[in-house]
């Protein structure tokens, strides 16, 4: 039974086999397979994009974390180096550098999309992109013709990479990959600075600074102009990921809508004369914020109310302040008189710290990733990360002695000589050449590339990968080769850091967390392996005794008696001077009784070591309201283990209240929160609790009870705030809250699939994110190509369905879940019931001019057609056969020429891909074959053995034995033993034209013609 394929099913099997109809007319039509040297080229070339694709098992001395664990979230930066022409990826949580590029010298700047970096050189007016994946640049792009500087600008997003000229007003529209032109537009004026902004539907917005207009573009570079307008002064900025214009001469801000239509317009109240202001729109918040180096204050425009009457004095008139920036909620502005950062509290209206970072004097640039802060002197190895507390972690982002040393890929073809540094690495400092068409930059060679995670020859082995809030996980690096770990330094992914082969760790928030570890090996080397805990409110507690869930790669030892380090801080805020108290005395001890307690109280205090006790005191003298401090303990065993635990502790504000507590009980469509004010500190008048999602309801119940009412699934945090008379507040840690783990009722989200093809006849389809066990159902839907069963299995197992089929038919599936919040339907998914054919295995048997081939065929999967060719000496020169048969038999047998040169090729093909094998032979000249009647008598033309493969036409006569035939290319020593036959081992010169078989496929339908490509993999 066939029918008509729909468009969707037609889309899924031309991206499994683009060229199917085209390449078996070229194949059969013309008599015989491909060439054998273009299939060999492309097996060649599979293998080497495979080993690109998948990285090299080496620990290197240059060691890194590979970009695919580091993505935007998890705070990882570009920072460039104008004068080495290196730009160098710098993780925050750990403050160090995972990986250095070589860029090209010049006046660098760069952006960031996702783990991917853009790097302009204005002064080559070239563009380059790093992956973040493999660390590899892309050759550089010039932009414009000139060779002279050019004020370039680049806006990457998913859809395009838009590529500003400030000075000719040009925008370019790039692939976001390849950097090739989509599209070029001319604005009628300079866009100038300030005045770009790419949104979060990547669409580019610009001012005309000549007309005041304002125009947008979209990924292909298509231009609209917008109703809005704007004063050459005026200014973009994004609000929520949405266009503002930000009008200083005017003191106005005006909100813009999706086809540029102008908002509601608010107040911006700054001195029209000042041309210190910087603007910064909030990531989430519908707010403006505008510094005045001038007057040193910071002005906050609320788009929802319209008012712009809250100002924050920052201690800094007269001083230069440069482009603010903002991470987690809060906003940090360069002070560049100074060499300071200034961060603030947006929401509580306060300064949290003022860090000195680089030397009074110095320009430098901030860029936000995730939840860190980076500052960068792009002139010099200096730069560093800022938490959001304000404390400061600087980093080299390359040696200034040896800035060439160490670095993971560059630029260029790797073709041009450069000097050397004294390890051998190419020196990238030489500017690019004037007058070259595209720049090019050394690529060095003496490098190898870094590790990817995961394949270094160090592995992270954690007791589980899987915890709730608060519960410790243990983490412990062990090198394959069994070389020391000589030291190490974690990175927890919340902020945290930790030291020592052997880590414990707990976090206080759920979420998806990527652990680094920065290994240090006895024999010199260094790697960086990685791996993800998922944290959520209700994974179970690790069972004792079950081992440990070990990374691939890593031996299976047990970490279930490890040393884990328990810390707990009380109290864990207050007024300084405060005293705390740092308690380890719940830390457990592995194979070796515990030897010590180390105390570090994050304000340059520590104390304890071996043989002391399990607690300590500490007094925080002084310190400004908001300022957080890390405690942390390490424990260390007789065998020389050591486990690191760590507790954050807060300065409140003098005089402010002791920290609340709260308790949470769900039921029906709402949680109850019972708040209690903290003892100590100033009296607590009243408590409130916020929610950080603004669909959820808080509504108080009496002063110390609350109702929140969720309208959606999602997680949230709440946080409960207690405040003293004088107005001065103290807030709890916030609480996450999940309704689906609670049990309440809430608007679920569509679930969404995902399709995994099994190895032989069907697949599976799995739901990608479930929810908790028991709290969700699953009914599945489905409909199979052909409408009938035709021995079509069907298993549902719960969050996953699995299909068995003898076929390639295609089957389209969807899930509704129902859970808390109700009935939710996904999206449909298509699979198809069966995979690639394995290899075919050919051998070749020759006795005298005898040529006998037998092969194995596929039995792993379905095979809907075989197509078979045989080639042979004719009349006019190389003539051949072939065609389409559902059965091929299992051998095939040709009586030959000696001299002539004979081949054989067989494919299995289905929908799902193919596989194939080809064999030629040429008989030696001169070899006598057996007398007439004899066994294995000459034949002047092809004779197939009996059986169901086709074979030559009855009109297929093959040359007379006087033919002369070509000499012999392939001799087999031993005629009478069979023999895989050995694949080519280089391209032959193109055959002649040959004439179309008479034996042809069934005709097809007519397509575009497409490019002739080889079959998909040979054997034999």
């Amino acid at each position: 039974m066939t029918r008509q394929m729909t468009r969707q099913e037609k889309s899924i099997r031309d991206m499994r086999h683009p060229s199917r109809g085209p390449l078996r007319r070229k194949l059969f039509h013309r008599g015989r397979l491909l060439l054998r040297g273009r299939l060999l080229l492309l097996l060649r070339l599979a293998v080497a994009l495979g080993l690109v694709a998948g990285g090299l098992a080496v620990v290197s001395r240059g060691g890194g974390v590979s970009a695919r664990q580091l993505a935007a979230e998890d705070g990882a930066a570009w920072l460039v180096s104008s004068a080495t022409g290196q730009a160098a990826l710098v993780d925050g949580a750990s403050s160090q550098v995972v990986a250095r590029v070589a860029v090209g010298a010049g006046e660098l700047s760069s952006a960031q999309a996702g783990p991917n970096a853009y790097v302009v050189n204005s002064t080559a007016g070239s563009v380059l992109r790093v992956d973040g994946a493999t660390f590899a640049p892309t050759e550089p792009v010039r932009f414009g013709t000139s060779t002279a500087a050019r004020q370039l600008q680049v806006f990457p997003t998913k859809q395009a990479a838009f590529v500003v000229d400030g000075q000719s007003g040009l925008v370019t529209t790039a692939d976001p990959g390849t950097l090739q032109t989509r599209g070029l537009q001319s604005i009628a004026a300079r866009a100038g600075t300030g005045g770009v902004v790419a949104d979060d539907a990547g669409r580019l917005w610009l001012i005309d600074r000549g007309g005041g207009g304002i125009v947008r573009l979209d990924e292909r570079g298509r231009k609209v102009r917008a109703p809005a307008t704007a004063s050459d002064g005026g200014r973009l900025v994004l609000v929520a990921g949405r266009p503002v214009v930000v009008d200083a001469a005017a003191r106005t801000v005006l909100p813009l809508g999706d086809d540029g239509a102008p908002g509601t317009r608010a107040c911006l109240d700054t001195l029209p004369a000042d041309d210190s202001v910087a603007v910064l729109g909030d990531q989430s918040r519908p707010r403006v914020y505008a510094v005045s180096g001038q007057r040193g204050t910071l002005v906050i425009t609320d788009l929802a109310t319209g008012s712009c009457d809250t100002v924050l004095d920052l201690a800094a008139a007269g001083h230069a302040l440069g482009q603010p920036r903002q991470a987690a909620g809060r906003v940090f502005i360069p002070d560049f008189t100074d060499g300071r950062v200034i961060v603030l509290d947006a929401a509580d209206r306060r300064i949290v710290a003022r860090p000195e970072v680089l030397p009074a004097g110095t320009r430098f640039e901030l860029v936000a990733q995730g939840p860190y802060m980076f500052f960068n002197d792009p002139g010099s190895f200096r730069a560093g990360a800022i938490r959001l507390d304000g404390s400061v972690r600087v980093v080299e982002k390359y040696n200034p002695d040896r800035p060439g040393a160490g670095l993971a890929g560059g630029a260029g073809n790797g073709e041009t000589d450069q000097p050397r540094d004294d390890d051998g690495t190419r020196n990238v400092s030489a500017p690019l050449p004037p007058t070259a068409p595209t720049p090019r930059v050394t690529r060095p060679k003496t490098v190898p590339p870094a590790a990817p995670v995961g394949n270094t020859g160090v592995a992270i082995q954690v007791s589980a990968s899987r915890v709730g809030v608060g519960r410790p996980v243990t983490l412990r690096l062990v090198a394959r080769d069994g070389t020391r770990i000589a030291g190490a330094t974690w990175s927890f992914g919340d902020g945290t850091t930790g030291g020592g082969a052997q880590a414990s760790h707990a976090w206080s928030q759920p979420g998806d967390y990527l652990v680094i570890a920065h290994a240090a090996l006895a024999d010199g080397r260094h790697a960086a392996p990685a791996v993800r805990v998922t944290v959520d409110q209700t994974a179970p507690p690790p069972v004792p005794g079950t081992g440990v869930d070990v990374q691939p790669g890593g031996p299976d030892d047990g970490l279930a008696d490890a040393l884990v380090a328990r810390l707990t801080v009380a109290p864990a805020s207050g007024a300084a001077p405060l005293r705390v108290t740092a308690d380890a005395t719940g830390s457990t001890a592995g194979t070796a009784p515990i030897a010590g307690y180390a105390f570090d109280f994050g304000d340059g205090t520590t104390s304890g070591g071996p043989g002391t006790a399990s607690s300590a005191t500490h007094t925080y003298e002084e310190g400004a309201a908001g300022t957080t401090f890390t405690v942390s303990v390490a424990v260390t065993d007789e065998a020389g283990n050591v486990s690191r635990a760590s507790q954050p502790v807060t300065i409140t504000d003098t005089g402010g209240p002791a920290v609340p507590t709260m308790t949470v009980a769900a039921s029906g469509d709402r949680w109850r929160v019972n708040a209690q004010a903290g003892t100590g500190g100033a009296p607590t008048t009243r408590l409130t609790l916020t929610a950080d999602l603004p669909d959820v309801t808080v509504t108080p119940v009496s002063d110390t009870a609350f109702d929140v009412v969720p309208t959606s699934c999602a997680v949230f945090t709440v946080t409960l705030t207690a405040y003293a008379d004088d107005g001065a507040s103290t807030p709890a840690a916030p609480r996450p809250l999940d309704p689906p783990a609670d049990g309440l009722m809430c608007t679920s989200k569509p679930p969404e699939l995902v399709v995994n093809p099994a190895e032989g006849f069907g697949f599976t389809v799995a739901v990608r994110n479930p929810g908790p066990a028991g709290s969700v159902s699953y009914e599945w839907s489905y409909t199979a190509e052909g409408g009938d069963g035709g021995g079509l299995g069907v298993e549902p197992l719960g969050d996953q369905i699995r299909f068995r089929t003898p076929d390639c038919r295609l089957i389209t599936v969807t899930v509704t879940a129902t859970g808390p919040g109700g009935p939710a339907t996904s999206e449909p998914v298509t699979g198809m019931g069966c995979t690639v054919p394995n290899p075919i295995v050919l051998t070749r048997t020759v006795v005298g001019t005898q040529i006998t081939w037998t092969w194995t065929l596929p039995s792993n999967t379905h095979v809907e057609t075989y197509f078979v060719s045989h080639s042979y000496p004719g009349a006019g020169g190389e003539d051949g056969d072939g065609g389409a048969t559902s059965d091929p038999g299992t051998s095939y047998t040709v009586d030959g020429v000696p001299g002539g040169t004979y081949g054989f090729g067989i494919i299995a093909e289905n929908a799902a891909g193919r596989s194939s094998a080809h064999d030629e032979v040429t008989l030696p000249s001169g070899v006598p074959g057996p007398g007439p009647g004899e066994e294995g008598s000459p034949s002047p033309s092809p004779s197939p053995s009996p059986g169901p493969g086709p074979g030559p036409g009855p009109d297929e006569s093959g040359p007379p034995p006087t033919t002369p035939a070509p000499p012999p290319t392939t001799l087999d020593p031993d005629p009478t033993t069979p023999a895989p036959v050995p694949p080519p081992t280089e391209d032959p010169p193109p055959p002649p034209p040959e004439s179309v078989p008479e034996q042809q496929p069934p005709p097809e339908p007519e397509q575009p013609p497409e490019p002739e490509q080889p079959p998909a993999a040979a054997s034999g």
